[in-house]
């Protein structure tokens, strides 16, 4: 005996592709908001890894993007100016808003 078959499994992934476009111009489309601006707009995990930041921040920062993703502020500043920012970034994870931190003079 010979048993022989198909098995055919098909499903229409229409709105699945949609959603993944709609997400693709999503990403664009702030991007270019982030990008378009001459401040400063970065994104940090809890730990205080940037996990991305905008050309005018890395700018400010005199370096590439490349340089500052992955990089919390002690890699980038000198020990006082990264603990402040770190304490500014405590303050903003616990109030739920942005802050804003204002530094003059060296970086490094």
């Amino acid at each position: 005996m010979v048993v022989a078959g198909i098995i055919v499994n098909a499903r229409d992934v229409t709105e699945r592709r949609q959603a993944e476009d709609e997400l693709v111009r999503s990403h664009h489309l702030l991007e270019a908001i982030i990008e378009g601006t001459t401040d400063t707009i970065f994104v940090k995990d809890v730990d205080g890894r940037y996990l991305m930041i905008n050309a005018a921040g890395a700018s400010l920062l005199g370096r590439e993007k490349r340089e500052v993703i992955g990089k919390t502020d002690h890699d980038l500043f000198r020990a006082e100016l990264a603990a402040r920012i770190r304490g500014a970034d405590s303050s903003a994870i616990t109030s739920r808003r942005s802050c804003h931190v204002r530094f003059l003079g060296r970086r490094e």
